[in-house]
C-alpha cells in the first residue's frame, strides 16, 4: 500500500476511534473549548469532532460527493443533512451518485437548488474551472481572480438560510457549515431567525478581502454580536482569510 494513503487512513480510523467518547459529552463549554484546541492547531476541526449522531447539520455550498457522504455518515440514520447548493450541475450529480451508482445505504440527505443571500430573488453565478471559483456575479471581493478564471455564467435561484430552513420544515439546527466565496456577510444577514436559534455551532469558511479587509474580522464581529463564542482557525499563507467557528455555548 502507498505510504501516503497508508497514513491517511490511520489517521481516518484515530479520529474515528477518538470521536466516540468526544460524542459522549454534553454540548457546551468542555466541548467549545476542546474544539478550540483543535482549530487552532490542527488548522480547523476535524468534520468527526463537530457533530454527533442525530444531529442535524446544514451544508451551505457543497460540491463534493464524498463530502456529503461523510457528513450522513457522522450524523446517521436518526440525524439530517441539508445541502444547499447553488449550482444545479453539481446537485444533480451528488444526488445521481448517492442515490444510483454508490447505493448509498442513508437517506438522510436532502438537496436545495438555491444559492444564499440577505433576500430572495434571482442571480447570475460565475462557474470556475475550479469549484472554489464559483461567485456571485458583480460581488465586489478581492479573491484575486480575472474573467478568464470562469467559463460560464448562469442564472439561478437566491433565497435566505431563514427562509431555505423553514420551507424544508427544519426548526433545529446543530450544526451548519459554510463556505460560499464571499457571501458569508450576505447570508448572516438572511438568517436572523436561524442565529437565535440555542446551541446552534457553525464553522464559515472566510477566505476573501472586501475594501482591503478581510471579511472574517466583520463576519466574526457579526457572529459575536449575536451571542456566539467564536474561535479562529490558523491562518494559511495562501489566503487573507481565516476559518471561523462559532457556537451558541
Amino acid at each position: 500500500m502507498n505510504p501516503c494513503s497508508t497514513t491517511a487512513l490511520l489517521k481516518t480510523v484515530g479520529k474515528r476511534i477518538l470521536r466516540v467518547p468526544f460524542c459522549r459529552l454534553p454540548e457546551g463549554s468542555l466541548k467549545f473549548k476542546m474544539r478550540a484546541v483543535m482549530a487552532k492547531y490542527l488548522r480547523g476541526i476535524p468534520n468527526e469532532f463537530l457533530v454527533n449522531p442525530g444531529d442535524t447539520v446544514v451544508l451551505v455550498g457543497t460540491h463534493r460527493i464524498d463530502t456529503v457522504m461523510l457528513w450522513s455518515c457522522l450524523v446517521g440514520g436518526r440525524g439530517k443533512v441539508l445541502v444547499i447548493e447553488a449550482v444545479p450541475d453539481y446537485v444533480e450529480n451528488i444526488r445521481r451518485n448517492l442515490q444510483h451508482h454508490l447505493n448509498w445505504p442513508l437517506n438522510n440527505v436532502t438537496y436545495v437548488v438555491k444559492g444564499v443571500d440577505s433576500a430572495k430573488g434571482r442571480k447570475s453565478i460565475q462557474i470556475g474551472e475550479r469549484a472554489d471559483y464559483n461567485k456571485l456575479a458583480n460581488q465586489e471581493i478581492d479573491d484575486g481572480l480575472s474573467d478568464e478564471d470562469y467559463v460560464r455564467e448562469v442564472e439561478i435561484d437566491i433565497d435566505t438560510i431563514d427562509n431555505i430552513l423553514l420551507e424544508n420544515g427544519i426548526r433545529r439546527v446543530d450544526h451548519l457549515h459554510m463556505t460560499i466565496s464571499g457571501m458569508e456577510v450576505e447570508a448572516l444577514k438572511g438568517m436572523p431567525q436561524t442565529l437565535k436559534m440555542a446551541g446552534i455551532r457553525m464553522v464559515i469558511r472566510s477566505l476573501h478581502k472586501k475594501n482591503e479587509e478581510p471579511l472574517y474580522v466583520q463576519v466574526t464581529k457579526m457572529l459575536e454580536e449575536a451571542g456566539f463564542a467564536t474561535v479562529l482557525a490558523r491562518s494559511s499563507a495562501k489566503f487573507a482569510g481565516r476559518d471561523i467557528f462559532g457556537s451558541k455555548v
